[in-house]
């Protein structure tokens, strides 16, 4: 039911609160600058069911995180659609959010590496 909320809730708030020219460059930057923070802090996002364990792949996949924020952002501001362009922005930012901390404790979720991490500790 969450899913739904959450993928419908996009799609509902690019339709209806559509991001004008100036206020549009406004929030992509923000959303932009937000989305980095995340990335660098929690990307790439696992789980203890499929953990990311290779230090080298969490880089390659955090890059690829960086790069996908950046493009997907970039083609937000030059879709002609307001509402379409509206969609992709708010998704990057609800994209963002799912991967602190506070959305893993509310989907009652633990990061695979720090699972892993600390049954290797105790072993």
């Amino acid at each position: 039911m969450g899913s739904v909320a959450f993928f419908c809730g996009i799609g509902l708030l690019g339709k209806y609160i559509i991001l004008e020219t100036t206020t549009k460059y406004i929030v992509t930057f923000l959303v932009w600058i937000f989305g980095m923070l995340m990335v660098t802090l929690y990307a790439p996002a696992d789980t203890e069911n499929v953990p990311i364990i290779s230090k080298k792949e969490r880089k390659k996949k955090r890059m690829l995180s960086y790069i996908a924020l950046t493009v997907s952002l970039i083609i937000g501001l030059l879709i002609k659609n307001p509402v379409i362009s509206s969609m992709i922005i708010y998704g990057m930012l609800f994209q963002s959010v799912t991967i602190t901390r506070f959305a893993y404790k509310l989907t009652n979720n633990q990061y695979g590496y720090e699972v892993y991490n600390t049954s290797e500790k105790l072993a």
